[in-house]
């Protein structure tokens, strides 16, 4: 299964406004970087967040 390019334009919509912020392929999907750190993606058809404690 591919991943959701749907989601991913949904995110990229978003974030378009965000300074330092990078799209990157990878892991079968994508993810956004900020300041070099992966914060969130997609996979297949989830999105993926990487949250704070």
């Amino acid at each position: 299964m591919a991943y959701s390019g749907d989601i991913d334009r949904r995110i990229a919509r978003i974030l378009m406004d965000w300074q330092d912020v990078e799209r990157r392929k990878m892991l079968g999907g994508t993810c956004q970087l900020l300041h070099g750190n992966i914060f969130c993606g997609v996979h297949k058809d989830r999105l993926i967040l990487r949250l704070g404690e």
